[in-house]
C-alpha cells in the first residue's frame, strides 16, 4: 500500500509518521511511504492518522483499515485497499437506467442471498454522484433514494427479489406483481405474476458516473455506517498519480488500476440492464456486473425483444427461465377444432398456458404428439417439435395453424405457427393445413425434453396404433350461422382438471367471456390468450339495455368496482350478434381513472329505432389509448356480469 507523498515551497526535508497499530502481518515503512506484508488476522475498522512534518508546521490525514476474515479477493485488493461490505443478507442484484428524460423506466433489484427471510423495514439505498462529494464535510453526501418503511409487513422471503421502482408497473412496461408490504391478499391489485415490487417516487437514476449505497438503517446519510452493499463506477482521483479515490465514503482507498478503470467506464452505462454477476465481488468491481438482453420475463407481454430497454428478468431470478417443467404447469387451455379444413378455411389454434406465477418455460425442444379421428374413421397421428418459444409465469401462447384475422391482442412471440415451422409434420398439404384438431376426435400430449408428460387431452388414448372409438362426443364448434366457439378447460386454483374428461371442458358459447379476441374471424366466441390476475383497469358488475317505455331510446347502464387508468368508455351497437359493431357515441364518456370505488354510467342511445333488437359491447380505452371490448349484451334481457372484466392484455380468462 502506497501513503501519498508530501512537497514543501521551500525545499525542506519532510518526515513521515503513522499514528495507531496497524494490523498484525503488517509493516509501515517510513523512508518509502509504504505498508506492505500480508494480515495474519481479523480486525475491525480503525483508524491511522498519516503526518508529514516540514520546517514551520505539518499536515495530516486519516484513514481507516478494515481485516475480513478471509481477507477479501485478491482481485479486489489493489481496488479498494480492504475496504470490504457483508454483501449479506441483502445485496443489490440488478439496475436498469432507461435514460429516459421521465426517469419513468428506471428500477432497482434487491436479491435476498440467504436461505432465511429477511425484514426490510428501514433499509435505505441513497445516491453520490459527482457533485455530492465535493460537498462541504458537514453535509451529507449522498442523496435518499429509497427509504423502506418501518414495519414488519416488509420482510423478503429466503433467495427472495424486491424490485424497486419509481412509477407503478401498470404505468410502465413491467409486468404487474405484488406490492411489496402488503400483507391481505384482498388488497393486492389483480396482476397476474407473484413478483413483489415496491413504488419508490424518489428513484432517480443519473447518466454515469455514480455510486449507489444499500444501508440496513436510515438517517446513517454523510457516514460510512451500515453501508451492506455498493453498486456503481464513480471514482475522483485525488492525487497526481491517480492512485487514490476522493469519492465518498471511499475517500483515501487505493483507486481502481488503469485496466479496471478503464473496464469501469463501460459498466452500469444509462439505456442498459445490468445484472450481478458475482455476488463475492464489490457492486465497484468491473467484473461484478453483465450487460443482459432481452428475455421477455418481468415485462408486460407486448414488449418484443425490438422493444426499446427491455433487458434483464426484473422482479426474477436470472434461471427463472426453465427447459422442462412438472405435470400440470403448462396445459391446454383452450382449443377451436371448427374449421373446414383446406387453403381458404379458418384457422385452428391450441392455447398453451403456464399456470406458474415465478417461473417462464421455454419451450424449445418440447413435443406435442396429435392424434385425430376423421370422418372416416380412420386416424391421423402427428409429433411437432418446437422450435424456439417461450411462454412467461401466468401467461399463454396460442399455436395456430395458419394465419387468419385477428383481433390485434397477440404480440410478436406469443404466437406461433404450426404449419410454417413445421409443414412436413402436416405432410406439406394444404389440405391439413387447418384439420391440426377434429371434433370427432383427438388426442394430445405434450412433453418436456426429458420425457415429463406435462398434460393430456382429448377424448382418443393417443396410441396412434390403436383405432379406437372416441370415450365422449365433443361439443359441437358451431354455435349459429357458422359462428365458432372454442371449448375451454376448467380450472381450480389454477390447477387445469383431467383433460381427458368431458366434464373438465365447456363451450366458450356457454360461458362468460371475459374479453373479446379472436384468431379466424370477429364473430368467433372465444377469448384466446387471456387469464385471470392481470391488470384489470375495469371491474364491471353491471352492464345493461334496456327501452325506456316513454321515449322508445335505449338507456345503457353500467358499474365498474375498481378502475385502473381507465379514461372512459365507449359504446359499440350492431343489428345482429354477428355483425360489424359501429360506435353510437359522438365523444368518449369519461371514466373514473383509478379508484377502487363503485361508479355508474349511463348513456341514451337516442338514434335507435323502434322494435329493433340490437347488441351491445362496451369499449373500455385507458389513458395511454389501448381499448378493449366487452362481449355483447342483447338489448332483451339483462346480463348481471359479476367479476367480468375489461382488461389491458396479460389479463385473461375466468377459470370456471
Amino acid at each position: 500500500m502506497d501513503l501519498p507523498e508530501a512537497a514543501d515551497p521551500d525545499g525542506d526535508t519532510i518526515t513521515y509518521s503513522l499514528t495507531g497499530t496497524l494490523p498484525d502481518g503488517l509493516t509501515h515503512h517510513e523512508s518509502t511511504r509504504t505498508i506492505t506484508g500480508t494480515p495474519t488476522a481479523a480486525q475491525a475498522q480503525t483508524q491511522y492518522t498519516y503526518t508529514a512534518t516540514a520546517t514551520g508546521g505539518q499536515e495530516s490525514l486519516t484513514f481507516y483499515i478494515t481485516v475480513s476474515n478471509p481477507p477479501p479477493p485478491v482481485a479486489e485488493r489493489h481496488l479498494l485497499n480492504y475496504i470490504t461490505l457483508p454483501r449479506s443478507p441483502i445485496i443489490l442484484n440488478e439496475i436498469g437506467n432507461s435514460a429516459d428524460a421521465d426517469g419513468k423506466n428506471n428500477w432497482i433489484e434487491l436479491r435476498n442471498v440467504t436461505d432465511e427471510p429477511v425484514n426490510l423495514k428501514n433499509y435505505e439505498i441513497s445516491l453520490v454522484t459527482r457533485d455530492s462529494f465535493k460537498e462541504k464535510e458537514n453535509e451529507k453526501r449522498d442523496v435518499k433514494q429509497v427509504e423502506i418503511p418501518d414495519s414488519d409487513a416488509y420482510t423478503l422471503p429466503a433467495q427472495g427479489i424486491l424490485l424497486i421502482v419509481n412509477t407503478d408497473p401498470s404505468e410502465t412496461h413491467l409486468a404487474g406483481g405484488k406490492k411489496f408490504g402488503v400483507i391481505d391478499e384482498a388488497l393486492q391489485p389483480r396482476k397476474g405474476a407473484s413478483h413483489l415490487y415496491l413504488v419508490a417516487p424518489d428513484l432517480n437514476l443519473p447518466k454515469p458516473p455514480y455510486l449507489l449505497l444499500l444501508r440496513k438503517a436510515t438517517d446513517k446519510n454523510g457516514t460510512p455506517e451500515a453501508i451492506v452493499d455498493v453498486a456503481g463506477n464513480l471514482f475522483q482521483y485525488g492525487n497526481s498519480n491517480g492512485k487514490w479515490t476522493e469519492v465518498w465514503p471511499f475517500s483515501l482507498a487505493l483507486a481502481p488500476s488503469f485496466e479496471h478503470r478503464e473496464a469501469l467506464r463501460t459498466r452500469l452505462e444509462d439505456g442498459k440492464v445490468w445484472q450481478r454477476d458475482k455476488a463475492e465481488l464489490l457492486g465497484i468491481h468491473p467484473e461484478a456486473w453483465v450487460e443482459v438482453g432481452y428475455s421477455g420475463i418481468g415485462y408486460d407481454r407486448r414488449v418484443t425483444a425490438e422493444t426499446r430497454f427491455n433487458g434483464g428478468t426484473p422482479g426474477y431470478a436470472v434461471d427463472a427461465i426453465i427447459s422442462t417443467a412438472p405435470t400440470g404447469q403448462i396445459s391446454f387451455s383452450e382449443l377451436m377444432f371448427a374449421s373446414k379444413g383446406g387453403l381458404h378455411s379458418r384457422p385452428q389454434w391450441l392455447e398453451l398456458y403456464n399456470s406458474s406465477s415465478t417461473e417462464a418455460v421455454n419451450l424449445k425442444g418440447w413435443k406435442l404428439a396429435v392424434e385425430v379421428r376423421d370422418a372416416d374413421g380412420t386416424h391421423r397421428a402427428g409429433t411437432f417439435v418446437f422450435d424456439e418459444l417461450s411462454i412467461f409465469p401466468n401467461q399463454t401462447v396460442l399455436l395456430v395453424t395458419w394465419r387468419g384475422r385477428n383481433s390485434g391482442h397477440f404480440p410478436e412471440g406469443r404466437v406461433y405457427n404450426l404449419y410454417q415451422h413445421h409443414s412436413e409434420v402436416l405432410q406439406k398439404n394444404h389440405r391439413f393445413r387447418n384439420r391440426v384438431l377434429s371434433e370427432l376426435g383427438f388426442a394430445l400430449q405434450l412433453s418436456a425434453p426429458d420425457g415429463t408428460l406435462v398434460d393430456v387431452a382429448g377424448n382418443l388414448d393417443g396410441d396412434s396404433r390403436t383405432e379406437e372409438v372416441p370415450m365422449w362426443a365433443v361439443p359441437s364448434g358451431y354455435i349459429e350461422d357458422g359462428v365458432r366457439s372454442s371449448l375451454r378447460r376448467r380450472y381450480e386454483e389454477s390447477a387445469p382438471l383431467p383433460g381427458t374428461e368431458l366434464t373438465s371442458w365447456i363451450r366458450a358459447a356457454d360461458a362468460p367471456l371475459t374479453a373479446h379476441t379472436y384468431w379466424g374471424r370477429e364473430t368467433d366466441m372465444g377469448d384466446p390468450g387471456y387469464r385471470r390476475g392481470g391488470p384489470l383497469p375495469v371491474t364491471l358488475s353491471r352492464f345493461h339495455a334496456a327501452r325506456d317505455v316513454t321515449t322508445g331510446a335505449v338507456v345503457i347502464q353500467w358499474t365498474t368496482e375498481s378502475a385502473l387508468n381507465n379514461a372512459g368508455f365507449n359504446l359499440l351497437r350492431s343489428a345482429t350478434s354477428t355483425g360489424v359493431f359501429h360506435r353510437i357515441n359522438a365523444r368518449l364518456i369519461v371514466g373514473a381513472g383509478t379508484t377502487g370505488e363503485r361508479h355508474s354510467y349511463r348513456f341514451t342511445d337516442t338514434t335507435a329505432q323502434p322494435s329493433v333488437v340490437y347488441y351491445y359491447r362496451l369499449e373500455e380505452v385507458s389513458f395511454s389509448g389501448e381499448s378493449q371490448q366487452f362481449a355483447a349484451v342483447r338489448l332483451k334481457g339483462h346480463v348481471s356480469a359479476s367479476d367480468k372484466s375489461i382488461t389491458q392484455w396479460g389479463t385473461v380468462k375466468t377459470h370456471e
